[in-house]
């Protein structure tokens, strides 16, 4: 198994309370800013769908209009 590397990444005092009271029992900081980083990602994707979503609509003609 490889060694897990170990960064450190300066935050102020308010960020990392705010942080603590994410963290449930038992989680790590590291499992706080993956499920962070992860919901990040979901919200970015249905960002792009959405987008996409409205240009499809844009783009279609209503079969009554044909």
């Amino acid at each position: 198994m490889a060694q897990k590397m170990n960064k450190r990444i300066p935050v102020s005092e308010d960020v990392w309370k705010k942080l603590g009271r994410i963290k449930g029992a038992g989680e790590t900081y590291d499992e706080v800013l993956e499920q962070m980083i992860q919901e990040h990602n979901r919200i970015k994707l249905m960002k792009k769908m959405n987008k996409v979503e409205r240009a499809d609509k844009e783009e279609l003609v209503s079969l009554d209009e044909l």
